[in-house]
C-alpha cells in the first residue's frame, strides 16, 4: 500500500504545476461562475450575505470533485492494459490494500483542495470566521470527501465505457450543485425528498454554522458510516476488475 502511495506522491511531484493551477483554479472558477450570478437573484432570508454563504458550497463541491475525479482515475488505471498500476496486481498486495490506497491518496488531493478552497474563498469574501468553526466545518466535510472518493471508487470499476463515466462525473457534479442546498436554498417542503438525504443534512449542518445556529455531527457520522460501507462494497466488486 506504501508502494502505491509513494508512487502516486512522485507523480504529484512531476505534476505539481498542474496540481496546484487545479488547486487555485477550480474555487475560483465555481466562485466566478456560480457563486457570483447566483448571488444577484438569490437573498437568504437570514440575511447572511450569499457569497459568505455560497463558500460552504465552493468548500464541500471542490474537493469532493477532485476526491471524485482522483479516485475514478485511479480505479481505471487498473483496469486499463496500458496501465503501470496493472502490474502491481501480481504483487502480494491484496485488494483491500489497493483500494485503500486509492482512498486515501483521493481523500488527501481532495483535502488539500479544501485548504486552497478555504484560502480562496475566505480572502475574497474578507470572512471572519473564528478558528474553532472553521475547525468543526472541516470536522464536518471530511466525510463527504471520504464519500465521493469511494463513489468515484465504485464508477470506476462498474463501467468500463469511458462516455458513462463523464456522464456519471457530470451527475455527480450536478447533484452536489443542486440537490444538496449547497448553492440554491431548498425548500423546506416536506415534498422535497432530498431534504430525507443525509447528505442534504450534513451540509445543512454545516451552513448552520455560518449562520451561527446549532449544529450536530450525526449526519456526517452517517455519511462516514456509508462511505466504510463503499469501501467493503468495492472491494467485493472489485474482486472480478482487479483479478480478471
Amino acid at each position: 500500500m506504501k508502494a502505491i502511495i509513494r508512487r502516486e506522491y512522485f507523480a504529484l511531484k512531476h505534476n505539481l504545476t498542474a496540481f496546484i493551477t487545479t488547486w487555485f483554479l477550480l474555487p475560483m472558477m465555481v466562485y466566478l461562475f456560480i457563486s457570483i450570478p447566483f448571488s444577484f437573484y438569490i437573498n437568504l432570508e437570514n440575511g447572511i450575505n450569499y457569497l459568505h454563504w455560497s463558500s460552504i458550497g465552493n468548500w464541500i463541491c471542490t474537493s469532493s470533485i477532485l476526491s471524485y475525479i482522483i479516485s475514478i482515475n485511479l480505479s481505471c488505471s487498473y483496469i486499463s492494459p496500458d496501465s503501470r498500476s496493472k502490474s502491481l496486481l501480481y504483487s502480494s498486495l491484496s485488494n483491500y490494500d489497493h483500494l485503500l490506497a486509492i482512498g486515501i491518496w483521493s481523500f488527501l488531493i481532495g483535502f488539500i483542495q479544501l485548504f486552497f478552497s478555504f484560502l480562496i474563498t475566505l480572502i475574497l469574501n474578507s470572512s471572519n470566521l473564528f478558528f474553532l468553526d472553521i475547525l468543526l466545518i472541516i470536522i464536518y466535510i471530511i466525510p463527504l470527501i471520504l464519500l465521493s472518493s469511494m463513489i468515484g471508487m465504485l464508477i470506476g470499476f462498474i463501467f468500463t465505457n469511458s462516455i458513462l463515466k463523464m456522464v456519471m462525473g457530470v451527475a455527480m457534479f450536478l447533484f452536489l450543485t443542486f440537490s444538496c442546498g449547497l448553492f440554491i436554498p431548498l425548500s423546506s417542503d416536506g415534498s422535497n425528498i432530498f431534504l430525507l438525504s443525509p447528505i442534504y443534512v450534513s451540509v445543512s449542518n454545516i451552513q448552520a454554522i455560518i449562520s451561527n445556529d446549532p449544529s450536530t455531527i450525526f449526519a456526517s457520522l452517517i455519511v462516514l458510516v456509508v462511505s466504510i460501507a463503499l469501501f467493503f462494497i468495492n472491494i467485493f466488486i472489485s474482486q472480478k476488475a482487479l483479478r480478471s
